[in-house]
């Protein structure tokens, strides 16, 4: 053989070599999530196999072919950078979609109401169709909580589920992994996310089916929950920057101090239903720049440079009612939440000019909070994170008075109950009952969803839990549906 053929052959055989690699560690990426284990871990792991590989072959070819697996070495790095960057569910989700189809009955004791609430305990969960189905619907359990009423929620790797009592099954098309977001109306026209976190998905509960409406394309980055108000939806979203630079340093403190390349930048995005277009964006740390005076301390409260505020909750105010509870407010005005500065804040519908706000750390009401809720007594219901002490979970439900911005009342776990969810979380007012989803706090512990039905003006320990649902898999957001 010539021996530019023998070069022409080394090289093809070294590409062969790479792109075997390229397929094992996608077909080891699905198998090492599938048995549970860190992201991180498998990155690494596949880092020393990119290496080893190109390091032996640089000792067994010349110098020529060395500089080729020298480029490999550096390409292996680069993939391992770039996957600690992006968003690992995006690959993982789009891997599961196109490997599993749920269709599961769950079958639950005769005449069974509620949930045993000692999670050890052993309780009737599933048969399944699919082996796939039986991995993910491990210790999955629906209770009858009351015809008609059904619950629409969103896993954060299999996307969205309606749960109705006597069954739990999958409900969006084609596949594709989704988050919910609202529900838009009584005919359970739902409002949801794809997890490429840039589409928007209009649709409507029909039975058991659910029917696309609309698709919205957005810019890159929806997260988190957004509100709808007169066919607008106001959605959390987020682009990125490098500091310092000028806004850093017109925010100050310690966030002027920040040297990062890709800072989380939040911003709320506004999307007109009817016609699909983007219709205008409003960015949060220009408006956090700009505060002086008493409002500095949310300023000196940003100490996260990669991510300063965790932006991850809009409510509109929608009644006159709900307005009166907060100073100079009225129905449009924004209440958000910011995880990473431990706040709650109402911003003016078209000013952005902060109009009132809470900060949990401050009181010892809430820390790293989510999904705060207006109460028609004067009152935000909040998801409390980590407040609350570890004999029996660090989350809890707290009650803060709007006016005073006390803390009036809570509702944490006691005796045998453990409530925790380091991230996520949400409640919802369905009437004068509590939802609340719990999201898992470690990968031994359960999600759950459960009622507070609470006797006292303010939620306590007085309050009746009535856990609906649980299951190993993360969820992300539910709601309930008006009818069935």
């Amino acid at each position: 053989m010539r021996p530019s053929m023998q070069i022409y052959l080394r090289i093809a055989i070294k590409l062969w070599f790479q792109a075997s690699l390229v397929f094992s560690s996608l077909l080891l990426l699905w198998a090492i999530d599938k048995l549970g284990f860190s992201v991180h871990q498998f990155i690494l792991g596949i880092l020393v196999i990119y290496i080893a590989a190109s390091l032996y072959t640089l000792r067994r070819f010349n110098k020529i072919h060395g500089a080729l697996q020298y480029i490999s070495v550096c390409m292996g790095l680069f993939l391992g950078i770039f996957c600690f960057q992006i968003d690992y569910d995006v690959v993982s989700n789009w891997i599961d979609a196109s490997l599993v189809e749920l269709n599961i009955q769950v079958y639950r004791e005769e005449g069974s109401k509620d949930l045993l609430p000692v999670i050890e305990q052993d309780i009737p969960i599933i048969t399944s169709q699919k082996k796939l189905d039986e991995m993910f619907f491990e210790d999955f359990f629906v209770s009858d909580y009351g015809d008609p009423l059904r619950i629409i929620t969103s896993f954060k790797k299999y996307g969205l589920v309606m749960l109705d009592g006597d069954r739990a099954f999958r409900m969006h098309e084609g596949g594709n992994d989704a988050f919910f977001l609202r529900i838009l109306s009584d005919d359970n026209v739902i409002l949801f996310l794809n997890n490429d976190r840039r589409t928007i998905n209009i649709a409507k509960v029909d039975g058991d089916e659910l029917k696309t409406i609309k698709t919205i394309d957005a810019p890159y980055g929806l997260h988190h929950w957004g509100d709808v108000l007169d066919g607008i939806l106001y959605q959390p979203n987020r682009s990125f920057i490098s500091v310092p630079n000028k806004l850093s340093n017109a925010i100050g403190h310690k966030f002027a101090e920040c040297q990062e390349r890709a800072v989380n930048s939040d911003r709320i995005d506004f999307f007109d239903l009817e016609t699909g277009q983007l219709t205008g964006s409003v960015d949060i740390l220009n408006i956090i720049a700009g505060l002086e005076g008493d409002l500095d301390i949310l300023r000196k409260s940003i100490v996260d440079c990669k991510d300063p505020l965790h932006f991850n909750d809009i409510q509109i105010i929608k009644t006159n009612e709900h307005a009166s509870y907060f100073p100079d407010a009225s129905v449009g005005d924004i209440l958000v939440s910011f995880r990473n500065i431990h706040t709650v804040l109402l911003l003016d519908k078209n000013t952005f000019v902060v109009k009132w706000f809470v900060r949990g750390n401050a009181n010892k009401a809430f820390i790293r909070q989510h999904s705060p809720r207006i109460t028609d007594r004067g009152t935000i219901i909040v998801f409390d994170n980590l407040g609350s002490d570890e004999i029996n979970g660090k989350s809890r439900v707290v009650e803060i008075d709007i006016a005073t911005k006390k803390l009036v009342g809570f509702y944490e776990a006691q005796g045998d109950d453990f409530f925790e969810s380091k991230v996520a979380g949400s409640v919802d007012m369905v009437g004068d009952r509590i939802l609340v989803q719990e999201q898992r706090s470690t990968d031994d512990s359960l999600t759950s969803i459960f009622f507070l039905d609470c006797p006292d003006k303010y939620v306590s320990n007085a309050c009746k839990k009535t856990t609906i649902f649980r299951s190993k898999h993360e969820i992300s957001h539910g709601a309930i549906l008006h009818s069935n």
